[in-house]
């Protein structure tokens, strides 16, 4: 399984590519949304089965993302991650309907170790 977290803070990135190694997922690091979309705009179909994507960040932002996603013929599932208000979740998740793209889960930073591990755990049986 490989899962894709997308979040310009490296050291949290870090943490939860080491947490999903240790659960036995391929993980992709990318500092914003452009550099993830750079990759799955070479395929048609997504690679990931899971993205962990920050909704605030430099470049490219969430919205825009779950949008040139919705052009996938596979799409990846998404979890969003935001330090910031709820407005912003929501926002993402009008633009991820309008894609087709099937937010599974909205984190709230800190985002407990826990809340992750259950997320690869429940993404990981299936």
């Amino acid at each position: 399984m490989r899962l894709a977290i997308v979040d310009d803070n490296t050291e949290l990135g870090w943490i939860f590519s080491t947490l999903a190694s240790e659960s036995r997922w391929r993980v992709d690091q990318f500092a914003d949304g452009s550099e993830l979309m750079e990759v799955l705009n070479r395929q048609s179909h997504s690679p990931y089965k899971l993205v962990l994507l920050d909704i605030l960040m430099p470049r490219m932002t969430a919205d825009a993302v779950v949008l040139e996603m919705g052009r996938l013929a596979t799409k990846p599932s998404v979890a969003l991650m935001t330090g910031g208000h709820s407005q912003h979740i929501s926002q993402v998740e009008t633009a991820a309907r309008e894609a087709g793209v099937e937010i599974v889960a909205a984190l709230l930073k800190p985002v407990p170790l826990k809340a992750v591990r259950d997320l690869l755990e429940r993404f990981g049986r299936g």
